[in-house]
């Protein structure tokens, strides 16, 4: 299974290396280098998105770098119909 994650806490970032151990991880840390990121090895079969990034908590969902920001580039990409979101 291919899985994307935003996610900048090296913590859960270790804990989904151990979770999904036998899948394909596509882990970025900012909204810029996840879109590249996505762009170039889509489709994904399941995409975990950390909503607060640069280490901060309880972030305006209109600032640039949010996992809310993702997906809503995501919303504009065909074929995700069948893509399992998460954000947390």
């Amino acid at each position: 299974m291919k899985i994307f994650i935003l996610e900048d806490n090296l913590e859960r970032i270790k804990w989904f290396k151990d979770k999904f151990i036998d899948h394909t991880l596509f882990i970025s840390s900012n909204v810029d280098e996840a879109i590249k990121l996505y762009d170039s090895n889509k489709p994904f079969d399941t995409i975990f998105l950390d909503h607060d990034l640069d280490d901060l908590v309880f972030v305006n969902s209109n600032k640039k770098n949010t996992g809310y920001q993702f997906a809503k580039f995501l919303s504009t990409q065909k074929n995700t119909n069948n893509t399992k979101i998460s954000i947390y």
